[in-house]
């Protein structure tokens, strides 16, 4: 499933092949031009609404052939812009890292009400940069986790007093986002 994700463009509930190519290709689009939600939402509705992908929709399970109503608006469409976003950003952010002399990857979560305590308690944990925990926790985690990673040096760890986890950190990755989105993207 998640090696999928990472080469094939996927949109849950949608089985149209034209269909998913609009919405890939206007998300590229807002990724390039670094779109808000709403200025895509506002050029993507008046497509989806042509291809009765809007409001409310019956779909029909590909496997199962059970057909399922379920409604299309704003909230779906945040979603769909925010996951795509996030995961479009976490693969570009990988391979700039990786590609970095910077040795230490450092997770950094936003400490607010809406963070997940599991992910909180990995803020500040620093492991070597090829450590196989980021093969499943490199950031998003979870739907609609705002998490990232630092890259730090040697250096860097040692001015500012850090040391690597010694320890073996608990993945704190949900079944659906257990994967590096740039890893999986380059192997």
């Amino acid at each position: 499933m998640h090696e999928t994700h990472t080469r094939v463009f996927t949109v849950a509930k949608i089985t149209k092949i034209d269909l998913l190519n609009d919405i890939q290709s206007s998300l590229e689009d807002a990724y390039k031009k670094g779109q808000s939600f709403e200025a895509w939402q506002e050029n993507i509705k008046p497509v989806l609404a042509k291809k009765g992908w809007l409001g409310d929709v019956s779909v029909t399970n590909p496997q199962t052939g059970e057909a399922k109503q379920i409604y299309v608006g704003s909230r779906r469409l945040k979603r769909i812009f925010e996951t795509n976003m996030r995961v479009s950003f976490a693969r570009a952010r990988y391979e700039s890292q990786m590609s970095s002399p910077f040795e230490y990857f450092r997770y950094v979560a936003i400490l607010d009400r809406r963070t997940r305590a599991s992910h909180a308690k990995l803020h500040g944990l620093i492991l070597p940069k090829t450590h196989k925990f980021w093969e499943k926790n490199y950031p998003p985690n979870d739907w609609g986790c705002r998490c990232q990673v630092q890259v730090l040096t040697q250096s860097e760890m040692q001015s500012y007093g850090f040391k690597p986890y010694a320890g073996t950190p608990l993945n704190v990755a949900s079944e659906d986002w257990a994967y590096n989105p740039g890893k999986s993207a380059q192997s």
